[in-house]
């Protein structure tokens, strides 16, 4: 069989998840959700924006790195734009910084490239 029609959804370049309010255990869920429908899309680039997000406890964070070791198993990039400094620190107290790839706009998004 050739797999004619049954590729998945069209290739893209960049997917947004924007979030806001707390990303929490009661939210948990529907990031997750929202997530997993961005890398459905098989996108070279998963952008998750936390500037809308007023809290973040270990649950969000989960989550988050989770979606960062699917993304590199993958060979595809989840970059974070910068949330408030309290989120931020969140990502400072746990030494994360370093491990995940953060902008501090959309726009200053450095297209495709395999390496952090």
């Amino acid at each position: 069989m050739s797999g004619a029609g049954t590729e998945g959804p069209p290739r893209t370049d960049l997917v947004e998840v924007p979030l806001d309010g707390d990303v929490d255990i009661a939210s948990a869920d529907e990031i997750e959700a929202r997530i997993r429908s961005a890398e459905a899309q098989e996108p070279s680039v998963i952008l998750i924006d936390l500037r809308q997000v007023s809290f973040l406890d270990s649950s969000g964070l989960r989550l988050i790195l989770g979606a960062a070791l699917r993304a590199e198993a993958a060979g595809r990039r989840l970059v974070l734009v910068r949330g408030p400094e309290r989120v931020q620190r969140v990502f400072e107290l746990t030494n994360l910084l370093s491990r995940l790839e953060f902008v501090d706009h959309p726009s200053l998004l450095a297209h495709p490239s395999p390496e952090r």
